[in-house]
């Protein structure tokens, strides 16, 4: 009995030791629990902290963005492309320029034209464009105005190099945004019908027909606008 007794006693001991220690472990585990749930309303609340400083520096490049596609419109505003004028040897871009000029009506002096230069001669297939900068913006309005009386003129007069089949039109000088902007409503008014897509002032507006308003194409948002 005595034995027995003793046995009972150190199991009593153990038992006694197992549970002093699974409290001690329970204890431990509810701290490390309350340390990892402080951290993880920490972590959170940082996280979102972080991902409105994300969205405010998202919305600020966005609107840098626009301010430098703006400026870089207005920037071009002076300038005009002459585009299909066939290359020629030892050319002279300003005088080529004022001959077309003359042709439409425009009478060009070397002092209206501020620069001039062909864009490149990489290009054998299809001649490069002619970028012209005017001095006084009247003068580029009115080359513009006037440009629908280049589908009936006839250069070869002027240039023997020139073919009588030879057409040359002349188009805003767009900033890369806005010339991507550009032809990809060029492909939606076709799909969807639309009857007028032009530029004005460096900005890209399309229309469905006479009786619906003009949509201004700024960005890729507003392409959605054309259905």
């Amino acid at each position: 009995m005595k034995t027995q007794l003793s046995s009972i006693n150190v199991i009593k001991d153990e038992v006694g030791e197992i549970k002093t220690s699974q409290e001690f472990i329970a204890r431990k585990f509810d701290e490390l629990n309350a340390k990892l749930s402080t951290i993880t309303v920490k972590n959170t609340r940082r996280i979102r902290q972080l991902e409105s400083i994300v969205e405010e520096l998202e919305e600020e490049i966005d609107i840098l963005t626009e301010r430098q596609y703006d400026q870089e419109r207005r920037s071009r505003l002076d300038n005009l492309e002459f585009h299909n004028i066939p290359y020629s040897r030892d050319e002279d871009c300003e005088k080529l320029i004022m001959k077309v000029a003359a042709r439409i009506n425009v009478p060009l002096q070397s002092s209206d034209i501020s620069n001039c230069h062909r864009m490149s001669k990489e290009n054998n297939k299809k001649p490069s464009p002619i970028i012209v900068k005017f001095v006084r913006r009247k003068t580029r309005h009115q080359i513009l105005k006037n440009r629908r009386q280049l589908r009936s003129a006839n250069f070869h007069e002027d240039f023997q190099h020139f073919t009588r089949s030879t057409r040359i039109f002349i188009i805003e000088n767009l900033n890369d945004n806005n010339k991507d902007l550009f032809f990809k409503a060029r492909d939606l008014k076709k799909e969807c019908g639309y009857k007028y897509l032009w530029t004005h002032n460096g900005k890209v507006l399309i229309k469905k027909n006479e009786m619906t308003t003009t949509i201004p194409i700024n960005n890729e948002d507003d392409l959605s606008l054309i259905k």
